[in-house]
């Protein structure tokens, strides 16, 4: 589903500041970006230069799609947005100053899973491509997406649907990497009891895709009436290959799922 979400992430990977020094400038520059998750996704950029810096220059980034990485994309502005191909595999970015001085690099990591929005229609089995095993409904979500609801069971372990593949991380994660979840969510507010859930389930694994290093679980609960954006950030070990995605409801009401987005700021 084509859709801006106002709640933004804030990813700050930011250099140390300029300070006090002679000529040459020789301090790097700063930068900030804030990722959005839209359709397709997109960065917002900030670079920085601090007084008595040489000023910002501009912003580069280098986007890799399928392990083929573009040449180097230099934008001789500031502040800008950066629009981000649904397809991309890895996004490192970073600012200049006039005197050529570059700034910490911000690295992400697309692990989102194909047909996040589940526009693609469904299989012979009436489930959305690329996932199962539960079948769910596809509903209208505005005039140019769907969303994949799921009815509840009043026994455990409810009704789950996985992301028939896993998002394998095109790049090794360092210590400080963290992992983001974003979903557009609605859930029946008789989903409020006691025992009853609603939520994004996630496991990370080691190349086998069976050892499992993290396991995390996201409430989406809270929203009956509208979709409601949840985004969720926690650290993952850098043993971590690739992510397996699992949407979940227990209890006597139903949650519409929508636009499922993972990434790594790594």
């Amino acid at each position: 589903m084509r859709r801006l979400i106002s709640g933004c992430l804030l990813c700050a990977l930011v250099s140390s500041g300029a300070v006090a020094h002679a000529d040459p400038d020789t301090s790097p520059p700063a930068l900030v970006t804030t990722l959005s998750a839209d359709a397709f996704g997109s960065l917002a950029y900030i670079v920085t230069d601090p007084s008595p810096g040489s000023g910002p220059k501009g912003f580069h980034s280098v986007l890799t799609t399928s392990g083929v990485a573009a040449p180097d994309h230099f934008v001789p502005q500031s502040a800008g947005m950066l629009l981000l191909s649904p397809t991309f595999s890895s996004l490192e970015a970073w600012g200049e100053d006039m005197a050529g001085n570059m700034s910490t690099h911000a690295v992400i990591i697309n692990a989102t899973p194909a047909n996040a929005g589940f526009e693609q229609g469904v299989d012979s089995s009436g489930r959305p491509i690329g996932w199962g095993p539960g079948v769910p409904t596809l509903v209208d979500c505005g005039p140019d997406g769907k969303a994949a609801e799921l009815s509840g069971l009043n026994y455990a372990p409810g009704t789950y649907m996985d992301a028939a593949a896993k998002s394998v991380f095109s790049l090794p994660l360092s210590g400080s990497a963290q992992i983001v979840l974003s979903v557009a969510a609605r859930a029946d507010a008789a989903l409020s009891c006691g025992g009853c859930l609603a939520d994004v389930e996630m496991n990370a694994y080691q190349s086998d895709g069976r050892t499992l290093v993290a396991g995390y679980a996201f409430d989406v609960r809270g929203s009956p009436t509208q979709m409601k954006v949840f985004t969720f950030q926690r650290s993952i070990p850098s043993a971590a290959k690739q992510v397996g995605i699992r949407l979940r409801v227990r209890g006597p009401g139903t949650v519409d799922f929508d636009d499922v987005r993972v990434w790594v700021i790594n």
